[in-house]
């Protein structure tokens, strides 16, 4: 308290300031306060090593689901439309905040798709536009 009076009454001359900040050990406190606060932040690394844990996974589906579809086009012997489809939506999976929404409702309307119709959702959207 006593150094902001003093530096109220010492109007805006910036080296008084200075002089009443440093002190009254103001510029101290603060300072020890932001370490223990960036020490505090520190700990909680787990919250964004999960992050990058999902981050990784989510990446790594990703090349998965590629690697399959590639393996689908050799096992039918040429490559079909539902394949550029599965391409296209395993790219949009991989933009950030957008590919996470995305990427859920495709795996639940895929799921729903399968139960239904026995086809992936992506052959049903090639057989829908004509491109079965």
């Amino acid at each position: 308290m006593f150094g902001i009076l003093n530096l109220r009454i010492a109007g805006g001359e910036q080296d008084a300031a200075a002089n009443i900040l440093t002190g009254a050990n103001i510029v101290t406190d603060y300072t020890a306060e932001t370490v223990a606060l960036i020490g505090k932040v520190q700990k909680f690394k787990g919250i964004t090593s999960a992050e990058n844990l999902f981050k990784d996974a989510g990446t790594g589906f990703a090349g998965i689901s590629s690697v399959l579809n590639v393996a689908d086009a050799i096992h039918n012997g040429k490559w079909q439309a539902h394949n550029t489809i599965d391409v296209v939506s395993t790219g949009i999976t991989l933009v950030p905040f957008v590919g996470e929404a995305f990427g859920l409702f495709w795996f639940v309307a895929d799921g729903i798709s399968e139960v239904t119709t026995d086809k992936s959702l992506s052959q049903n959207i090639a057989h829908v536009i004509g491109k079965n």
